[in-house]
């Protein structure tokens, strides 16, 4: 779990990213942290710069690798991902400070918010032509060896977790979140049983980039949660941007997923079983409070980002209580 840090840890993260900046790549520009949170990434000038602690480098290497075989297809599929800069030894990634560092090139088009009527339907059709290139790709590629599915059944295995376990929690909220483990429970049949590839992980809308005329997807980033499973699994992250807006935004989740659905389903002619994205929809959004509640240091106050997780975990399963099933599809009781 990647926690902000305090002012002066980032000035010295600051201090160490221009540093190695300058001694691997031969870059003098100023790095400024990433606007969209602490999560180790600077932009400087034209490029990112990332890293990642040194235990974590293997994993790290494997995505800057899937990046490569990424741009490979890109010809076909439309959508890049980030080109790696070599570092001044000649490899993708330099070692610096108990750390593994990448640079990679400014990904063209701009991050889609969801306000424009066309972004989830776009997403929808911009992740098929992605799946199409990664379903040729050896599952062996993957960033990562547990894929949902397996962290799903990690998360039922566990258990409803006490209030010693999640303090921060109110009684009814843990009681949402047993409710939401029992929907997870009786989907892990059918979740073993659907047919796997390799996923990009995250697919959110933050990790996407359109062209900002057509709204099509121009581009990805962020790969270190790539694994096999379900293709449903990747609508369903962006089913969680769709579920992220604020009340006064006057955006659906269950809409906005559906459209999303609707363009990968016309993009790839698939079956998709939406029933199957909800179930994995929740079973991240545990997940995802689980880690941030334990994973927070001493004296570190999370409330705020707490409250806004679990209010989007109501918001899924709200949804999901509304939601009637008929084959693949749902419909709104």
């Amino acid at each position: 779990m990647l926690l902000v840090p305090s002012a002066a840890e980032a000035r010295r993260w600051e201090a160490t990213a221009a540093e190695v900046l300058r001694r691997e790549w031969g870059v003098r520009a100023r790095p400024v942290a990433a606007a969209t949170g602490w999560n180790h990434t600077w932009r400087a000038g034209g490029f990112w710069l990332t890293c990642r602690p040194v235990a974590e480098g293997a994993a790290f290497r494997r995505e800057t690798e899937l990046f490569g075989r990424l741009n490979d297809c890109a010809p076909v599929s439309g959508v890049r991902a980030p080109v790696a800069v070599p570092a001044s030894a000649g490899a993708l990634c330099a070692e610096a400070r108990g750390h593994v560092w990448r640079l990679t090139e400014e990904l063209p088009g701009e991050t889609p918010t969801g306000f424009h009527e066309a972004d989830y339907p776009r997403a929808g059709e911009g992740l098929a032509r992605l799946h199409g290139c990664l379903a040729e790709l050896d599952p062996h590629t993957a960033v990562q060896a547990r894929g949902p599915v397996d962290l799903a059944e990690w998360q039922v295995a566990r258990g409803v977790p006490g209030p010693a376990e999640l303090p921060e929690l109110a009684a009814e909220d843990l009681d949402r979140l047993a409710v939401g483990l029992r929907v997870v429970a009786d989907g892990l049949a059918c979740l073993r049983a659907a047919p796997r590839q390799l996923l990009h992980g995250d697919p959110g809308l933050p990790n996407l980039r359109v062209d900002p005329a057509g709204r099509e997807l121009v581009a990805v980033l962020d790969l270190e949660a790539a694994s096999v499973g379900p293709v449903e699994h990747d609508l369903g992250c962006i089913g969680l941007s769709a579920f992220s807006h604020h009340e006064d935004d006057g955006i659906d989740g269950v809409t906005a997923l559906a459209s999303a659905v609707t363009g990968y389903r016309r993009g790839t002619g698939r079956t998709v079983d939406e029933r199957a994205v909800y179930v994995l929809m929740l079973a991240n959004d545990i997940r995802l409070i689980r880690e941030l509640l334990l994973g927070a240091r001493p004296g570190e106050n999370l409330h705020s980002v707490v409250q806004w997780q679990f209010g989007r975990y109501r918001k899924v399963l709200d949804a999901w209580s509304r939601l009637r099933f008929q084959g693949e599809r749902a419909c709104l009781t």
